[in-house]
């Protein structure tokens, strides 16, 4: 018999039908926690079942699991959150000490992902209920910095599933670094359980680092919701140490090369949020999850999500309907509705006070972004370059300003800037690119990435990512909608410590 089981077995025996500290009754065991046994529990006046993770102190094998212990009871109770579970008490009875919580329905996201890959909603409404747990754990000063399947647990909700995260066991209170100078190699929660958690380690916990902040556990976060999409975690490994290594060491696999129906919308995401140097990945939890929250907007609105909530920068570029406000930042010139009836058409030219380069620049502290539809590709010309624009020069604002006789004498709009096929519009414009440093290269919607050199010719009026990266330099995402008289500038951030590659050394491979 495993081990594990005798000792759960051994904790049966001692446990079912008592009542520990004089309130709970146990009742029967329902799972199992980083350092003990998890049994439901019935308060013997209120009559309300809990949830009891309870340590037997005459059987550890680790000198440090009470402090551990006592570190997630303070940990998890100094967060209310929806998406936390609720520790409501502390006891101690003998030998046993023991975690009161919430009494849970439902299954973690382990038991549900062994049946295989989530849906695409239900996939991002967990993470952003993760994103949205961990930026409250943050902002407590707490690091969970042990996040995977088995330490979330899924509830039915009326409207989807309702996460909560699970088990503090690792987590690190900021201000007491004292127990994290004495505890174990970071992730390694219990004896037994390495092939465990290795599966959504960070490179810099992988490392023993003790300097880490909230991008180990953006990391993790990554990890969880690419296995809630493709059905398996980006590395597998025969043992512990092949995990390890991988995760220091090799590329994340693109999503969409591993689950090719979930389509590319996610690829960028994933690759800045599973980059191996935490200077390049997403500053926070609430970037990451923003960052998925654009990309399925571009894919395809979820329910209860608004176009008006995602960065300006994913959003259609048609002309907004009267009644709503412009962003302060576009360079588009827009010709406003005719007079009825017979009337002459009358076209006011209007700029607002910044160019469509302040609009983009605008979004470089934004979260980037990852967009196209699941099982949607660009076209073959959306990928094309040409040597040179096809279309007129697109006059900037000042050149506009200093020439209003364009805007003529007659009320009438000057030719148009493009040139058209009947009534038809072309099917592609092209956007002028600007890229620091020189030698960057850019991938449109996933393909492969080419230098920048010149215009790029992408579909109109059809939203598409570009990925920018150079040696050295943190991955830049953008997600855009292609119209005439766009101009894109990207200014590349070197990677602290970089001259010229990452500054993170890789793992070594023997031990």
């Amino acid at each position: 018999m495993d081990p594990s089981a005798n000792d759960a077995a051994a904790m049966d025996a001692r446990l079912l039908g008592r009542t520990l500290g004089e309130s709970y009754r146990v009742l029967r065991r329902i799972g199992s926690g980083g350092m003990g046994q998890v049994y439901e529990a019935e308060h013997t006046v209120l009559g309300r079942r809990f949830a009891l993770k309870v340590l037997d102190t005459e059987r550890l094998t680790r000198r440090d699991a009470t402090a551990r212990f006592f570190a997630e009871a303070r940990a998890a109770s100094q967060i209310e959150h929806p998406n936390i579970v609720d520790v409501v008490n502390f006891v101690t009875d003998g030998p046993f000490i023991a975690l009161v919580m919430e009494r849970l329905r439902g299954e973690s996201l382990a038991e549900r992902l062994a049946r295989g890959p989530l849906p695409t909603d239900d996939a991002v409404r967990v993470l952003e209920q993760l994103c949205d747990a961990l930026a409250a754990t943050h902002a407590a000063g707490i690091l969970h910095r042990d996040l995977k399947p088995a330490n979330v647990f899924l509830c039915e909700g009326s409207d989807g599933p309702h996460a909560k995260v699970l088990d503090f066991g690792i987590s690190k209170l900021k201000p007491d670094r004292t127990a994290e100078q004495d505890a174990p190699a970071a992730g390694l929660t219990t004896t037994g359980q390495l092939l465990g958690t290795p599966r959504y380690l960070s490179p810099e916990q992988a490392r023993g680092a003790l300097e880490l902040d909230e991008r180990c556990d953006v990391y993790s976060a990554a990890v969880v919701l690419f296995e809630m999409l493709a059905g398996t975690p980006p590395f597998e490994g025969q043992n512990a140490f092949q995990l390890i290594w991988k995760h220091g060491n090799e590329r994340a696999p693109r999503l969409s090369d591993r689950a090719p129906a979930v389509g590319t919308a996610f690829d960028a995401v994933l690759a800045r949020a599973l980059e191996k140097d935490p200077g390049a990945r997403y500053p926070s939890m609430r970037a990451l999850r923003d960052a998925v929250r654009a990309a399925v907007t571009v894919a395809e609105p979820h329910p209860g999500f608004h176009e008006s909530d995602a960065p300006a920068a994913t959003r259609p570029e048609a002309p907004a309907p009267p009644q709503r406000p412009r962003r302060a930042s576009s360079r588009r010139v827009v010709a406003l509705a005719g007079l009825a009836g017979s009337a002459a058409l009358l076209v006011t030219l209007f700029a607002s006070a910044g160019s469509i380069r302040g609009a983009v620049a605008s979004h470089v502290t934004a979260p980037p972004t990852a967009g196209h539809a699941p099982g949607r590709s660009a076209s073959p010309a959306s990928t094309r370059r040409a040597d040179r624009p096809t279309h007129p020069e697109v006059r900037s604002e000042d050149d506009t300003a200093s020439a209003p006789g364009q805007v003529a004498a007659d009320g009438l709009p000057p030719p148009p800037s493009r040139t058209t096929t009947g009534d038809r519009a072309p099917s592609e414009v092209q956007v002028e690119v600007s890229v620091t440093p020189a030698h960057a290269r850019v991938s449109v919607d996933g393909a492969e990435a080419e230098p920048v050199e010149g215009p790029l010719t992408l579909p109109r009026q059809t939203a598409v990512t570009l990925t920018f990266s150079a040696p050295g330099y943190a991955t830049e995402v953008r997600t855009l909608t292609p119209a005439e008289g766009l101009e894109l500038q990207v200014t590349l951030s070197r990677r602290r410590g970089a001259a010229g590659r990452p500054s993170t050394s890789p793992i070594k491979q023997h031990f």
